[in-house]
């Protein structure tokens, strides 16, 4: 077998930006690490890379684009609210694409990895916890508090990394929190988030740093080829090869990890840029389906008010204003996602960003036809927002017992 690898909003260290921020929550860039690996028997990739060479020229020729196709091709305005903004060529490619990977079955893996928890999750580690604890809960709690009430300066300490800074950074943390948690007294859609925030508080105030500890900052692509040696694994075939664009550290850590590897230039390869565009997809699916519920960002803590968290966050309806032949493409491709012998999704404990994307599918697959689905249009991010955090509430049961 042969699969392609690519991922999309990578950044090899986190680190803050003058305007006291980290990169990683800068506007062009997505606390998502989102990778891929693309492929099957070497023979039926064959077929497959040769159809998609005659989509690749295609679009290139509708585009009247002299050099290589990629993913960043496509401006990112145009997945705003998913195939809705497409523009024609945008749409007509993508359309193409998983026609071309349903028509063959392709397996796939897509995996998630919040930033924000890869710092967290380390921070977590550097604390003596109170033994009851669990520290996947405790570090998904924490990284979703972080990455929703964004606090310019917050991460300061923590990127500084050692023990001193640490014990700063649990300060400030601390302070965030309860403000936070004196802000949303009262508003009925934080009451959850209320009882998480003051265990989190009471778990802090007990937990010291341990001595010489530190935070690396630079992205452990190890727990990338870990992802990878387990979906491979899980084929239980002899012979996987897995194709890579040049990308040092990638490499070495696919090598390390006894993944079959190979470099090759993007140039070169149209596993590579099939891949590319695929994981591209999916990337800019997750930003704006993201970014559509974010909380807001604040430069001081003094900004926090309560007003900010009375409504409730929705994606955008445009998400769901479907011309027919785009709401039976999505309900193919969320059929094809269903199909768990193909593909498998990888995360660390906070999984809420690939969840939302391929409940987006689902959701949308529950409609028997386009009549159906247009029938209370108005509500769909409504109800889509109970949908996806059902469906978050019961994956997060099963995996704190899978952890107890």
């Amino acid at each position: 077998m042969i699969f392609y690898y690519d991922e999309t909003f990578h950044d090899r260290k986190i680190t803050m930006l003058s305007n006291g921020y980290p990169n990683i929550y800068e506007i062009n860039d997505n606390d998502s690490f989102v990778f891929a690996i693309l492929g099957e028997e070497e023979n039926k990739m064959e077929l497959v890379l040769r159809e998609y060479e005659e989509i690749e020229n295609l679009t290139k020729k509708d585009l009247k684009l002299e050099g290589e196709l990629k993913s960043t091709t496509f401006k990112r305005k145009f997945f705003k609210n998913g195939f809705v903004t497409m523009d024609l060529n945008c749409k007509k490619f993508y359309t193409n694409l998983f026609m071309l990977i349903l028509k063959y079955n392709l397996k796939f893996q897509v995996g998630c990895i919040s930033k924000t928890e890869y710092l967290v999750f380390q921070f977590a580690n550097a604390l003596v916890l109170p033994s009851n604890i669990i520290i996947g809960s405790f570090t998904y709690s924490l990284t979703k508090f972080i990455e929703q009430h964004r606090l310019y300066n917050l991460f300061q300490d923590l990127i500084k990394g050692e023990t001193f800074f640490l014990e700063r950074f649990k300060v400030s943390l601390i302070q965030l929190l309860c403000k936070v948690l004196e802000e949303i007294k009262g508003v009925v859609r934080e009451e959850k988030e209320e009882n998480a925030i003051k265990q989190l508080i009471q778990i802090l105030m007990v937990s010291q740093v341990k001595v010489n500890k530190s935070i690396c900052k630079s992205w452990n692509y190890d727990i990338i080829a870990e992802a990878i040696k387990l979906r491979i694994g899980e084929l239980n075939k002899k012979d996987v090869t897995v194709i890579i664009d040049k990308e040092p550290l990638t490499y070495e850590a696919f090598l390390n990890s006894g993944v079959n590897a190979e470099e090759c230039d993007s140039k070169k390869s149209l596993g590579i840029r099939m891949t590319d565009m695929f994981i591209g997809f999916i990337g800019r699916f997750i930003y704006y389906l993201k970014s559509d519920v974010h909380e807001q960002n604040y430069k001081r803590l003094s900004d926090i008010k309560k007003k900010d968290f009375v409504d409730k966050r929705l994606i955008n309806n445009n998400w769901f204003n479907l011309k027919e032949e785009e709401f039976y493409l999505i309900k193919q491709i969320a059929e094809f996602f269903n199909q768990s012998t193909y593909w498998s999704a990888f995360t660390l404990y906070y999984m809420d960003d690939i969840t939302t994307f391929f409940n987006y599918f689902h959701y949308i697959m529950q409609y028997k036809d386009y009549n159906e689905f247009c029938k209370n249009k108005d509500m769909h991010n409504e109800y889509f927002n109970s949908y996806a955090c059902e469906y978050l509430l019961s994956s997060y049961k099963n995996l704190n017992k899978q952890i107890l």
